[in-house]
């Protein structure tokens, strides 16, 4: 009995913790949503509000949100970034992440979804690579930052638009 009691107490602090970072599944569902409903469901999820930008006729909006802010400085366990056009339905979604865990989490659901690994590369000192479905492309680009004391720690950000939003905006 108490083996099934810490097992259980485990569990739901291993599903806690990675719950922190949304699922791929909630990312996808934020972005097709408006900005209100973005704030209001990070913020329920435990996000914060960090800065926001109006969208313009040469710039997409964007709201950034944080999840664990540190009060000291400008580190976050993860960010996301909604962005939006002021003049279509174009919407984009982007999450940084800093556990190896989530990262392999969310590649897998990429693969689950189907998409493809259409291209890899290194750009500067980061991994980039692409994974394309039907409708959404995946950018997921792997960097490392050093922190005060010299030490690096491995980021991982991932870019969720449109196929065509791909195409015209981010390929020669």
């Amino acid at each position: 009995m108490k083996q099934k009691l810490l097992l259980l107490i485990i569990l739901v602090f291993s599903n806690k913790s990675l719950a922190q970072n949304l699922s791929l599944d909630e990312i996808l569902k934020l972005r097709k949503n408006d900005i209100g409903y973005v704030e209001e469901y990070l913020t329920n999820k435990g996000w914060n509000f960090l800065e926001a930008k109006e969208p313009s006729e040469e710039e997409m909006g964007s709201a950034t949100f944080t999840y664990k802010k540190s009060d000291f400085d400008n580190t976050a366990q993860s960010f996301l970034y909604f962005m939006y056009s002021g003049h279509s339905e174009r919407k984009r979604i982007g999450i940084q992440v800093n556990k190896v865990d989530v990262y392999n989490t969310y590649i897998s659901r990429i693969k689950s979804f189907g998409c493809t690994l259409t291209d890899s590369k290194v750009v500067g000192s980061d991994i980039v690579k692409i994974y394309v479905g039907e409708t959404t492309t995946f950018k997921i680009t792997t960097t490392t930052v050093t922190n005060d004391f010299n030490s690096k720690k491995t980021i991982y950000h991932f870019l969720i638009c449109d196929n065509i939003d791909y195409l015209m905006n981010f390929t020669e």
